[in-house]
């Protein structure tokens, strides 16, 4: 196909409604921002890695999964006004000492 390469100190674009398809977009960029009152992702497969990522939420965060695996080298933190624990046939706390109390 055809190969182009645009160059330009700024450029802006402003479009009403935009539908792209194809096989790839590929970008390397400083910064990305997205601003809307939506935004879905639908894919087979999503990866994210970072050095470091921070979310907030106003309202409610919810996770929805067959299985569900958290794993940190060093510590894990939940706290919350209350919080609760179940388990439908079992739950399992295991480790050299466990505080109560």
């Amino acid at each position: 196909g055809a190969r182009w390469t645009p160059k330009a100190d700024k450029a802006q674009c402003e479009v009403a409604d935009m539908r792209y398809t194809g096989e790839s977009v590929d970008g390397t960029v400083g910064r990305v921002r997205f601003v809307g009152k939506l935004f879905e992702t639908v894919a087979g497969r999503m990866v994210q890695m970072a050095r470091s990522a921070l979310r907030l939420v106003d309202e409610i965060d919810q996770v929805r999964v067959g299985h569900l695996d958290v794993r940190a080298q060093e510590s894990v933190v939940i706290h919350a006004k209350h919080t609760v624990v179940t388990g439908k046939e079992l739950v399992k706390v295991d480790a050299g000492q466990i505080h109560m109390g």
